[in-house]
């Protein structure tokens, strides 16, 4: 290993390899701040504009690159340091001759260089504060929920009133799968409703422009229809407002049934290419999974069809819902 000084000429002068060595790791840092700087300015401006959700994953994120930051900068920092311990020693080893004490400090040094860079990497990688610490934070949500499931269904009993018991345990098994889900949903503005616009039309419109007519012969829920008659019982039950959008409601059941924490891509691929989202679906396989969800498994005609009380209008034709009896 090359000295600090090398002689030439009688006069002293620092080695070139280590000049360029110290411009890099200069360079380095003032270049690895400057990113930090611009992409920390990013995530701070989102921040004040981002909703709930979002505005989380932001904080995640500055989190997440704060700690990348120390890990890069203490990487680099403990090889300048450890560069210099071994620029010191060798000067010592070279003035006393101490051969066999050279070969060691260049060793012990170099092992220090790398064990502090493999510890840095974990803070460079966000491994201890991102993926572990989510997927952590994922199993004890998940184990709380099984444990009120477990709970819940521990207390249950049934009803004294017999008719009561007959229609819960009836009502109970009108879920349908994804699959149906997504075919009845690419069948709007084809099939059915064909004035439908997925950016416009609430749940509400569906439910009274298609779903009521499409139910009208056997005055049932459509989840009869969709499962052909077959009891299904949910995975899940799904509860949503009806003024929102009909087309965020099936994209929030698909981000459910392949595992996504947000929906706001699945809801605009919906937009343009649903069998691209089926596609998924399928290939995740999730078309079987099950839901219970109002809309579908209520029957209407029951309820909400004979009247139209709020003089509710669809958002696209502007023309009041109308009821079973018009």
């Amino acid at each position: 290993m090359p000295g600090l000084f090398q002689d030439i000429g009688g006069a002293k002068f620092i080695s070139l390899q280590h000049i360029v060595t110290a411009i890099g790791f200069g360079y380095t840092l003032i270049a690895f701040f400057r990113v930090f700087s611009i992409v920390h300015g990013s995530i701070n401006h989102g921040t004040r504009i981002a909703a709930a959700g979002p505005l989380q994953e932001l904080r995640n994120s500055d989190s997440t690159l704060k700690f990348q930051v120390l890990g890069a900068v203490s990487g680099i920092m403990s090889t300048c340091f450890l560069s210099i311990a071994m620029l010191v020693g060798n000067a010592i080893v070279e003035k006393n001759n101490w051969e066999t004490v050279d070969f060691w400090i260049f060793h012990f040094c170099s092992g220090c260089d790398a064990i502090a860079n493999m510890m840095m990497a974990l803070l460079f990688s966000g491994a201890l504060t991102g993926t572990w610490s989510a997927c952590a934070q994922d199993q004890k949500l998940e184990a709380k929920r099984e444990q009120r499931l477990a709970k819940t269904a521990a207390k249950y009993r049934p009803d004294s009133n017999a008719e009561w018991q007959s229609k819960v345990e009836e009502l109970a098994g009108r879920a349908f799968t994804l699959e149906a889900l997504l075919i009845f949903y690419m069948g709007l503005g084809k099939d059915y409703m064909d004035w439908f616009d997925p950016n416009q039309n609430s749940t509400n419109d569906v439910v009274r422009g298609a779903i009521i007519p499409m139910t009208k012969e056997s005055q049932t829920s459509l989840a009869t229809v969709m499962m052909k008659g077959k009891y299904t019982r949910p995975n899940k039950m799904v509860t949503h407002n009806w003024g929102n959008l009909f087309r965020d409601l099936v994209a929030a059941i698909v981000a459910d049934a392949l595992e996504e924490d947000q929906f706001c891509h699945i809801a605009a691929l919906l937009n343009t290419n649903p069998e691209k989202v089926a596609e998924w679906v399928y290939a995740r396989n999730a078309h079987l999974r099950t839901y219970w969800v109002c809309a579908f498994s209520v029957n209407q005609h029951a309820g909400i069809c004979a009247g139209n009380p709020q003089h509710t209008r669809d958002a696209v034709t502007g023309i009041e819902h109308a009821t079973c009896n018009n």
